[in-house]
């Protein structure tokens, strides 16, 4: 909240609370990872059950404010709002583009990172720990958000990796789920 409102309204005080607003975040996406894992477990429906909830949960609110975006114009830059940018955010894949991923509804760029966690996710849940370690470190390559090796550039488009990025956060969720009780005492 206070990062939100820093970026629309800069103000001097709320600077030092702005700046760990990016942990919100981070925090997310481990509770992302828990709480998949979670719901695996007790679900029980295999994984074309585990797709369906997921797009029957996520999909109908996304595409109802995607289309609103276009209607009202609801973007810092109405330039933005343009059909290269409706077929990105059509497939969820915003977050991968340098040019859109924070175009329109700017916060629907984790969506893309939390689709991207969904679909790879049976696999997951397959390995062992230390594989989940194995990936975890190795996603510790990609940036966080927007940090690091966030952005590849190919010419004049710009790649974004922040989904990539946001997956270590994740595999952490997933490792400490499976690990509950050690992380308990």
């Amino acid at each position: 909240l206070f990062l939100h409102a820093q970026m629309l309204t800069p103000t001097p005080w709320l600077a030092p609370l702005a700046h760990y607003g990016q942990l919100g975040v981070q925090l997310f996406f481990f509770l992302s990872g828990y709480i998949i894992c979670m719901a695996w477990e007790r679900g029980g429906t295999g994984v074309g059950g585990f797709y369906w909830n997921r797009v029957a949960r996520i999909a109908p609110l996304y595409y109802l404010m995607l289309v609103l975006t276009y209607i009202f114009g609801w973007s810092m830059s109405p330039d933005e709002l343009n059909t290269e940018n409706f077929v990105w955010h059509l497939f969820f894949a915003q977050g991968f583009s340098g040019s859109y991923a924070y175009a329109g509804i700017s916060p629907m760029w984790s969506l893309t990172s939390e689709i991207a966690f969904y679909l790879v996710f049976p696999f997951l849940n397959r390995l062992s720990t230390r594989w989940l370690l194995v990936l975890f470190a190795g996603s510790l390559v990609f940036g966080d958000v927007d940090t690091g090796m966030a952005y590849w550039l190919t010419g004049s488009t710009a790649v974004s990796f922040t989904p990539l990025g946001a997956f270590k956060f994740m595999l952490a969720g997933m490792i400490v789920y499976r690990h509950r009780d050690l992380f308990a005492t």
